[in-house]
Formats: C-alpha cells, sequence, structure tokens
C-alpha cells in the first residue's frame, strides 16, 4: 500500500495544536515543534513530487538518478504562490533538523502552519512549468 504524504501534514497540524495547547512539558516543546516543521516540509515535498510525477514533468528515473537535486528541480518548476511557500518551509525544515540554536521556533511554527494551509488550498491547483 502506498503512504499518504497527507499525513504528513496532519501529523505536523496535530503536533502545533497540541503545543499551544500546552500538551506538551515545556522541556519537550522545541522537540515537538521541530518534528512538525519537518514533517510539515517532507509532506508538502513529497506531494508536490507525486504530483509532478502523476503531471509528467518528472518521470521515475530522473527521480532515481536525481535524487539529492529533487528539490530544487521541484523548485524550479513550481510557480508562485506555491514557490514561496516551499522555499520558506524548507529554510525552516533546515533550521529545526540541523541547527543547535532556533530562537524563532515559536515564528517559524506560526509560518509553517499558515504555510500547511495554503499548500492544503493551492495545491489541487499547483501549476508547474516546463522549460
Amino acid at each position: 500500500m502506498s503512504f499518504d504524504w497527507w499525513d504528513y501534514i496532519r501529523i505536523a497540524e496535530e503536533i502545533f495544536t497540541n503545543a499551544s495547547d500546552n500538551v506538551y512539558l515545556e522541556k519537550d516543546k522545541e522537540a515537538w515543534l521541530r518534528a512538525a516543521i519537518s514533517r510539515g516540509y517532507y509532506g508538502v515535498h513529497m506531494l508536490l513530487r507525486k504530483k509532478m510525477l502523476v503531471d509528467g514533468f518528472i518521470s521515475q528515473q530522473e527521480l532515481d538518478r536525481d535524487k539529492g537535486s529533487v528539490h530544487s528541480f521541484i523548485l524550479s518548476r513550481v510557480e508562485s504562490p506555491m514557490k514561496e511557500t516551499l522555499e520558506m518551509l524548507l529554510r525552516y525544515r533546515k533550521q529545526a533538523d540541523y541547527e543547535d540554536q532556533f530562537p524563532a521556533i515559536i515564528k517559524a511554527s506560526n509560518s509553517v502552519q499558515r504555510c500547511l494551509e495554503d499548500f492544503k488550498i493551492n495545491f489541487p491547483n499547483t501549476i508547474f512549468v516546463t522549460f
């Protein structure tokens, strides 16, 4: 059975809700928010990747061959406002996954939540460009 990438977005949203409702211990809150940011990004990334495959903008062979540059490939072909959404999600995902210090994590979490809402609204109509 194929994994439903929307589940990553749903889980990220659930974590954000729990964090704002103070369900998590304060000492664990940053870890949960980092996880939500990361899962939110990957949910969007994988859904866009799958849509590009289905819409014929990339082949499975290209994906298999260029796994490391798939994000750049997607970003170069997706139109606004999805492009800005994906750029912001990637920036915060990198901070969440790699930076020891993330002082703006609450601000980033709020931005990611808005990005996920925008994505859910705009995803069905996402347009890719060809070169």
